[in-house]
């Protein structure tokens, strides 16, 4: 299992990328082990949602069990306090509000944007919200980290990905005839949405599908990628 190193863009938190741990249930005292390890302490799991009849759709989890917390997203308070966020194709964004101090970790899918039913799914903004985007959108800061590519997201039925032409235009697809939808690309218009200047957010650039260090689900890589998100 690969620590895969990445620059570090945030100024509230310090993230680590463990490639394709596996399964997160039979492990809990591995990660924690880990957690550790990085200075985390506590160290929270969450056990992120891949449907929206899974429990902790939408959550954002600001109290957490002693084994995993179902939830999409987690609310760190405290200096050294710490989450880890599993994750495939779908990308792990770390949020910081530089004027409150807080800072949001949150697994962004498809489908906890826009389901194939049109419903707007709202895990992205419910993440900021926590993130206290009301109060300080300026003083925002983003990070995207390892998700699936447009080039390898692509979809043979188009009506996946027709809610997000219509709510973010048609340059969050690439290639409209394969249907290959950029995920990074929705996440910041989001963030525009809420004032967040572009600037202030930032990618790693890593494809799980392309990366062999990293699960994918679409690559036929089953083991979860294990994201550590530590506030400094």
């Amino acid at each position: 299992m690969p620590l895969v190193k990445i620059p570090q863009a945030l100024e509230l938190a310090k993230v680590f990328i463990y490639g394709r741990g596996g399964d997160v249930g039979p492990q809990l005292p591995r990660i924690r082990r880990i957690g550790s390890k990085l200075g985390i302490n506590p160290c929270h799991v969450l056990r992120t949602p891949s449907a929206l009849n899974k429990p902790g759709w939408h959550l954002i989890a600001r109290d957490f069990k002693k084994g995993m917390t179902h939830a999409e997203g987690a609310v760190l308070s405290h200096r050294g306090e710490g989450v880890m966020v599993p994750s495939r194709d779908c990308h792990v964004v770390v949020a910081e509000n530089r004027k409150t101090g807080t800072v949001v970790a949150f697994h962004v899918g498809r489908n906890s944007v826009f389901n194939r039913q049109n419903c707007s799914g709202g895990t992205t903004e419910k993440a900021l919200g926590a993130c206290d985007v009301a109060y300080a959108n300026e003083e925002i800061y983003a990070h995207v980290l390892c998700g699936i590519c447009p080039d390898h997201f692509e979809h043979d039925d188009l009506s996946y990905v027709a809610p997000f032409i219509e709510e973010f235009g048609p340059d969050v697809v690439v290639d409209h005839e394969r249907g290959t939808l950029d995920m990074t690309a929705v996440i910041i218009a989001i963030c525009a949405r809420y004032g967040i200047p572009k600037d202030h957010i930032s990618t790693d650039g890593l494809c799980t599908y392309d990366d062999d260090r990293l699960g994918s689900h679409r690559a036929d890589k089953k083991e979860q990628n294990w994201i550590f998100v530590r506030k400094l």
